[in-house]
């Protein structure tokens, strides 16, 4: 009964749509199928758990949320909620899948995704050179987290989506899981007017109208004076030397303003001391990433020349940014 609904759905949506009805007349229509299939089900007709997901998450829930993950990471030395706070700052800003990430790279301020749904190799690319200097190291750090393997990837995936779970639970707002911020950037995306064949090309959907029939709509879309995401065609292949340096995913040392928290002291700290939030994020950086920490070390000697030709001394990162 359940998948017999999910067609008779699939089909008034299509209908709907090429129709131009009104949400409003939409909506009568699926629930007029829905009360007629309870109607001859000799059992309840159960919500499928992707329909109970959020998919309207509000701008101060997501500063909640990241503002809980990020206290938490810093004062527990985890580095899943810290994953899971870069999460929730990026994702509703790139909109891409949450596998997508594992083979996420940035070339010259273009983030090149591979397309998940296609099994070719292909790539998308997503400027992102409007946006913040600092934006772009947390989403490198982000991408440096990726497990490389897709056991290990599931286990990640698992953990940071737990991570969300909990601290929704511990600041009382409704349950956002990953895939909610892919939602919220599409619908950003559909409130900013942008039509339905860049979306797709954002996105990385084969169908201009996917975002329309089955992504949340663009009245529950985030204001966004800061910058937005465009489309982007394949960068120029640069030589060797620039290329390493562009690629490398160099993590520059601006952890102070990526988690601008007040000082949290923790609990190996003595009691009297006042710790940074970048000084005990760094901590439990180089305790558990050894990798990272090498190239943090690279990355601290060239940060004031990056800052001075990129323009990062006034740079600040936060989800109203």
């Amino acid at each position: 009964m359940r998948l017999y609904r999910h067609e008779f759905r699939t089909v008034a949506e299509i209908v709907a749509w090429g129709c131009h009805f009104s949400t409003e007349r939409t909506s009568q229509y699926l629930s007029e199928i829905d009360d007629a299939l309870r109607a001859r089900s000799t059992r309840n007709l159960q919500e499928r758990t992707s329909a109970k997901k959020v998919i309207d998450p509000t701008k101060e829930e997501v500063v909640a949320l990241f503002n809980d993950l990020k206290s938490w990471a810093l004062g527990r030395n985890s580095i899943d909620a810290a994953s899971a706070a870069l999460y929730t700052l990026i994702v509703p800003r790139i909109g891409c899948r949450v596998i997508e990430l594992q083979s996420g790279r940035i070339e010259g301020g273009i983030l090149v995704l591979e397309n998940a749904k296609l099994k070719d190799g292909s790539c998308r690319h997503i400027d992102l050179r409007s946006f913040d200097l600092l934006f772009i190291e947390a989403l490198k750090l982000l991408l440096l987290e990726m497990p490389n393997s897709p056991k290990k990837f599931k286990r990640w995936h698992d953990r940071i989506a737990k991570q969300m779970s909990r601290a929704c639970a511990r600041i009382g707002i409704r349950n956002l899981c990953p895939y909610s911020f892919r939602h919220i950037a599409i619908a950003t995306w559909k409130s900013a007017g942008f039509s339905g064949d860049e979306i797709a090309s954002l996105v990385g959907h084969l169908q201009s109208r996917s975002a329309a029939v089955h992504y949340a709509s663009a009245d529950v879309g985030w204001t966004d004076e800061y910058s937005m995401a465009r489309a982007a065609p394949p960068p120029v292949p640069q030589d060797r030397e620039e290329t390493e340096v562009n690629h490398g995913r160099a993590i520059h040392h601006n952890l102070d303003e990526i988690f601008e928290e007040p000082p949290i002291p923790l609990e190996k700290v003595d009691a009297n001391s006042k710790v940074s939030g970048s000084e005990l994020y760094s901590r439990f950086v180089d305790a558990q990433k050894v990798e990272m920490k090498k190239l943090l070390r690279t990355a601290e000697s060239k940060t004031e020349c990056d800052r001075k030709v990129d323009g990062g001394d006034n740079a600040s990162v936060s989800l109203d940014r």
